[in-house]
């Protein structure tokens, strides 16, 4: 993120402190919500900030309810790519349960 920070203008950097200062906490249980885990929405918030700081030339051009809904859209898929990533992995539990049931391997 820092990074990010120090490649930016100073108005963008303003921007990007002034949406994070308004949005974060919202952000943070709209991720939680979709993910109830708070490692992963404090992960989904941390990648849609960075997505964020890389966009924002772009959200810069909104006005201020279509800077924020922008925001939460990021948000949102961020938390959508998480649940989609721990999806591909089954648990081992998962698997063993699964192998103990004869009756869903005919199903």
């Amino acid at each position: 993120m820092i990074i990010f920070l120090s490649t930016m203008e100073q108005d963008e950097k303003q921007l990007v402190t002034k949406l994070y200062n308004e949005l974060n906490p919202m952000m943070y249980k709209i991720a939680l919500n979709y993910l109830r885990n708070k490692e992963e929405a404090e992960e989904a918030v941390s990648s849609a900030f960075i997505k964020i700081m890389e966009n924002i030339k772009k959200i810069s051009k909104l006005s201020c309810p279509e800077m924020h809904s922008y925001c939460v859209s990021i948000l949102k898929n961020e938390s959508i790519n998480i649940l989609r990533k721990k999806k591909k992995f089954l648990d081992i539990d998962e698997i063993e349960d699964f192998s103990k049931d004869d009756n869903s391997l005919e199903e």
